[in-house]
């Protein structure tokens, strides 16, 4: 018997350092998979959910989206030159009406500077630009930059719970706020100008393995109402 628990005690030490060599060589995918894993193994026994689909009554085979393309409203890119969500507005379009760079010209282009966040994980952000400054996002910090010289304008940290996945895709702004999620189930607002967080809300629960890391995109449903936010 005492010669099984050894062998068990063995196994279990060498299946740890295994891990543990696998992980330093391969952080990202053992992140990645790893993080699956637990997540399918806190939400196996969770109750079944509901599924609510919202509709737009203003919805007419596709017109909503194509009068908000030609008229520009609801997006908010300046002269073309700003990049305010992940898709760049709301209908999605990616596309910059910017000429500067062209096939002609575009192997000229050299790195001007370089911002190192100090965190040694993925990096899957999606940066956004706004009002000459650079906005990115950590799993547990939200910074703005000068894009010419990757100083920082302001970097804000949260205190939240680690996430086994440890990644943030990206903010989204609008009218002076930025938006974006976290890994315990939050949507957090800031101040775009000095980072000051202004409110939150809690949309997931990470007990059953929910997150929040999908980048933002904010819209406004009126005039001048709060904005909304949503993956």
């Amino acid at each position: 018997m005492r010669r099984i628990l050894v062998a068990v005690v063995l196994l279990v030490l060498l299946g740890a350092a295994a891990g543990a060599v696998i992980y330093k060589m391969l952080p990202a995918q053992m992140a990645k998979y790893g993080g699956m894993a637990f997540n399918f193994y806190r939400s196996f026994d969770a109750p079944k959910g509901t599924l609510a689909t919202e509709a737009n009554p203003e919805h007419r085979d596709g017109s909503t989206a194509k009068a908000a393309r030609s008229t520009g409203t609801p997006q908010a890119p300046a002269a073309g030159a700003d990049w305010p969500s992940y898709n760049r507005t709301v209908t999605s379009d990616r596309y910059s009406p910017l000429a500067q760079i062209t096939t002609g010209n575009v192997g000229q282009m050299k790195v001007l500077c370089t911002y190192d966040t100090g965190v040694n994980t993925v990096f899957e952000t999606g940066l956004i630009k706004v009002d000459g400054a650079l906005i990115g996002t950590t799993e547990f910090d939200i910074f703005s930059l000068d894009p010419a010289t990757c100083a920082e304008n302001w970097r804000t940290h949260e205190d939240i719970p680690p996430s086994i996945l440890g990644v943030n895709r990206g903010a989204a702004y609008w009218d002076g706020m930025l938006f974006r999620g976290t890994q315990d189930g939050q949507v957090l607002a800031y101040d775009f100008k000095t980072g000051k967080r202004l409110w939150q809300t809690t949309i997931a629960d990470p007990s059953i393995g929910e997150t929040v890391p999908a980048p933002r995109t904010a819209w406004c449903t009126s005039a001048k109402p709060a904005a909304t936010t949503r993956a």
